[in-house]
């Protein structure tokens, strides 16, 4: 009977810890975004992995931060149960992986955007010293340094100062004791994928450049390989990437999916 193959049913279940690695070969070595995906399957950062069929033929990952991530056999049924589940979960991008479209109607409210993923070419260029503006310190983020940050987008991604110090790492660049400007990178799977916020009162000074060569070269320290990734409208970060000399592209869609009204509490 039809409705008795697993493989074929578009209900989604809870994949336990002990079953996560079931689900990673779903996610190819180029999937955007792979740090995120490999973090939550390794438990490194809050997320849930949901998966179809036995073994598993299609997923969906989740996160603490506003994106989720679908691999595997993406059949309409499926992915409009996913869609339905993320319209409870406010503003969330689903990405899609390269080279697949959606293959149900966009939901009333959504959208569809372009992303990009940056990566160094194999033989990466040489990077020219980045200077710390005067007045300004470059510190590394702690469990206290963490508590202080403005962009709550860590907070999201990790859960927790325990976390973050555990299995990321990031600095921050302080001014007479304020922090002004913040980055921090994802680590999964060998893959580093960094996130910079300038607070306003101190942007234009050059600062996430800073910032992200120093994330540059303690990940490479750790033997990291680091991607960057955004949206194809976003044209000032397209440009840092590729004024850090990262040429190796990948594009790929996501579906913006805001938070139903109906189901805002």
């Amino acid at each position: 009977m039809a409705g008795s193959d697993r493989r074929s049913s578009a209900a989604l279940g809870e994949v336990l810890a002990a079953r996560r690695g079931d689900v990673e070969p779903l996610f190819g070595t180029d999937y955007p975004n792979r740090s995120f995906v490999a973090a939550v399957l390794a438990g490194h950062i809050p997320g849930r992995v949901l998966a179809a069929g036995s073994p598993p033929v299609r997923c969906v990952i989740t996160t603490g931060s506003p994106y989720a991530f679908l691999a595997g056999e993406a059949t309409g049924a499926f992915v409009g149960r996913v869609l339905s589940r993320l319209s409870v979960e406010g503003d969330v991008k689903l990405v899609l992986p390269p080279g697949q479209e959606l293959p149900v109607p966009l939901p009333e409210g959504a959208e569809e955007v372009g992303r990009v993923q940056f990566a160094f070419p194999a033989a990466p260029p040489a990077r020219e010293r980045t200077e710390i503006p005067d007045g300004f310190s470059l510190e590394p983020i702690d469990s206290a340094l963490f508590g202080r940050l403005a962009w709550n987008v860590a907070l999201d991604v990790f859960g927790d100062a325990e976390k973050f110090v555990e299995h990321g790492y990031g600095f921050c660049l302080t001014y007479r004791g304020e922090v002004a400007a913040e980055a921090y990178s994802v680590v999964g799977g060998g893959v580093s994928e960094p996130g910079v916020h300038t607070s306003p009162a101190f942007r234009g000074r050059g600062l996430q450049k800073v910032l992200l060569h120093r994330l540059l070269e303690e990940a490479e320290r750790r033997g990291h390989r680091t991607v960057l990734s955004c949206d194809t409208s976003t044209h000032a970060t397209i440009a840092l990437a590729r004024g850090l000399g990262m040429s190796r592209e990948i594009t790929y869609r996501a579906v913006r999916m805001p938070a139903s009204e109906r189901n805002i509490g």
